[in-house]
């Protein structure tokens, strides 16, 4: 049995005033794959509502469903090291703090949701003190043995006092993906800001709302993304804790994410013209309410998108008579397999190249996730690809093996 909670107030302004602006079919819990048939058999029939609410006070949208985070992250099967895309991104972004943020060698370092510490250790080769802290036992074991200092822990008011003791009030602060992760901001930026100074550089990320309406990436809707920002709401909420966005930048990974440099108000940098631009953008746009016409498209698109993408699945199978496999059994997969019905068409197998996730088994069902190297490139099988967001090195992984089959990429999907 799975405990869920039912979001009555805005994770960022405590409004009640909640709207609900769409809905998924119920899917399993991202994530969860279990490691034997008997916990399979056991969690198949567990389907969990996802819903987005937006807050008709502060517009910040939000999901209704709230899964126990140790539920969602003490056992995680996801790592930064997973491909090539990735790590050339992270070494990408420590070049780019070392040069924007980094004034000398004794600067100290924090990631929060620091996963397997693969940024980490390109900040601490440079010659930097670094620490980490991630909830992932299995994970976090995996980066302190690698060297990089990590605490196993949800951040919080109750570990600051570790971390100044360890490091003390860190240069820089990163954050990846991590806004999105949790129904306690509040409890979070109350510790960055006994964490931060005036010059202080806080570094997040996250999926961009805007890219998510606008190329209808409904599979960045699980439970583990409990929050669907935007700038305007989140720099209102910011100022509550005397900070501010000073830098905003969009860059492609999830299909469209933005990274902000965030600074106490007290820091002298002024904020960058990119920032203006999206904020400029989204007051254009009009979120307001679920009767708006941003809402009513974006419905629309979904719709439309799971149409299209059974009628494809439809289409192959009368062409080839083989059931399609899948690629890619990420968090992502669980909406697009399940919120939009995809599961009516069965897949016969299951692939990835995670050997986290190799030998578990697809969430919601008793089939076991296999390895890539067991396909076969002769059954000439169309590829559904889950992991669409990186398609560009799993083709050109697929064809070196020699596997030659259509794939389907289902999104990025914006009709109109």
């Amino acid at each position: 049995m799975i405990d869920i909670q039912i979001r009555d107030k805005c994770v960022l302004c405590m409004s009640h005033d909640l709207e609900q602006v769409f809905e998924l079919a119920e899917t399993p819990i991202a994530n969860r794959l279990p490691k034997n048939l008997i916990d399979a058999t056991r969690d198949s029939s567990i389907r969990i509502p996802l819903t987005l609410l937006i807050c008709n006070f502060c517009q910040h949208v939000q999901l209704r469903e709230l899964v126990e985070p140790k539920i969602l992250f003490e056992d995680y099967p996801y790592v930064s090291v997973s491909n090539e895309t990735m790590k050339e991104r992270f070494v990408k972004l420590s070049s780019e703090i070392i040069e924007n943020s980094i004034t000398e060698k004794s600067n100290t370092v924090l990631e929060i949701g620091s996963n397997d510490g693969f940024l980490l250790k390109q900040l601490q080769d440079y010659g930097l003190q670094v620490l980490g802290i991630d909830p992932a036992k299995n994970i976090a074991h995996s980066a302190n043995r690698l060297g990089v200092s990590t605490i196993i822990d949800f951040f919080g008011p109750h570990v600051v006092k570790a971390i100044l003791e360890k490091i003390g009030k860190p240069k820089v602060i990163i954050a990846n993906n991590v806004l999105a992760h949790s129904s306690k901001l509040r409890e979070i930026f109350l510790a960055l800001t006994e964490l931060m100074d005036s010059y202080t550089h806080l570094y997040v990320e996250f999926s961009y709302l805007i890219d998510v309406i606008d190329n209808t990436l409904l599979d960045t809707i699980y439970h583990e993304h409990t929050s669907y920002h935007h700038l305007l709401p989140l720099t209102r909420f910011l100022d509550e804790y005397g900070l501010k966005i000073v830098e905003a930048t969009r860059f492609g990974a999830h299909g469209g994410s933005v990274r902000l440099m965030i600074t106490m108000k007290s820091n002298p940098l002024v904020a960058r013209e990119n920032l203006n631009v999206l904020l400029d953008d989204e007051k254009q746009r009009n979120l307001e309410n679920s009767n708006c016409e941003t809402w009513m498209k974006f419905r629309m698109r979904a719709k439309l998108l799971e149409h299209q993408l059974k009628a494809t699945l439809q289409a192959d199978f009368a062409k080839s008579g083989q059931k399609p496999v899948g690629y890619g059994i990420s968090a992502k997969f669980t909406t697009l397999y399940y919120g939009l019905k995809l599961h009516e068409f069965q897949i016969s197998d299951f692939f990835d190249d995670n050997p986290l996730k190799i030998g578990n088994f697809v969430p919601g069902t008793t089939q076991q996730i296999k390895s890539s190297e067991d396909l076969n490139p002769a059954l000439g099988q169309t590829i559904f690809l889950f992991a669409w967001n990186y398609k560009t090195e799993v083709i050109s992984n697929f064809n070196r093996k020699g596997i030659y089959g259509d794939v389907i990429v289902p999104l990025p999907f914006a009709a109109f």
